[in-house]
């Protein structure tokens, strides 16, 4: 289904190749393939999909560069392939597409302060970013990282308080800072950080 819906998708662009709806159907089809792919295991196989729909979201993108939506499905894209990479052991190239995307999210995030999906997408690429320092061994530069999500979180949390992903959201920020604590040998603050989970 996803492969006919790609080969639709291409054809429009055929049809009328300025359509930046038809380019983001491809890209948005590519996805779902790569995606699929992944979840099955074949890594090798996902990857040129994403990277597809990378080249497609980076050029629409650039070619409208105030449409918050364009600049976002760049920064997905950025973070597709980064995982990819991450999980084939390309540290460095994760590593580059995490910053990318934060860079373009943080952007997003200053143009919409109100914005509790933009400010959200900020702390979850400093997750992505954070990860892949820990596979590098820059432990410091991750706690900050990790710092920065966890106050994100916390924030969205108390703004709406009955959200509960916005809650598991603020414990998964405290566990993973605690592990970075106790990577340090502060496990005084990786304790803190644990009791906070729990109560």
């Amino acid at each position: 289904h996803y492969e006919g819906s790609l080969d639709i998708a291409r054809r429009l662009v055929v049809l009328d190749s300025s359509s930046a709806e038809a380019q983001r159907d491809v890209s948005a089809s590519l996805n779902r393939l790569g995606d699929l792919l992944s979840i099955h295991g074949d890594l090798a196989g996902a990857r040129p999909f994403y990277e597809e729909g990378l080249q497609i979201n980076q050029r629409l993108a650039a070619q409208d560069p105030r449409s918050a939506e364009a600049q976002r499905n760049f920064s997905v894209s950025l973070n597709k392939v980064g995982d990819i990479l991450r999980t084939q052991g390309d540290l460095a190239g994760a590593r580059a597409r995490y910053e990318q995307s934060l860079r373009i999210r943080e952007r997003l995030a200053a143009a919409d302060p109100s914005s509790a999906e933009a400010q959200r997408d900020v702390g979850v690429s400093l997750e992505r970013l954070s990860d892949v320092l820990v596979a590098q061994g820059d432990i410091a530069a991750a706690r900050t990282r990790f710092e920065e999500r966890l106050h994100i979180s916390e924030r969205l949390a108390a703004a709406d308080p009955n959200s509960a992903s916005l809650q598991r959201d603020v414990s998964v920020s405290l566990t993973r800072l605690g592990d970075v604590l106790r990577a340090q040998g502060d496990l005084a603050g990786a304790q803190i950080g644990r009791a906070h989970v729990s109560t």
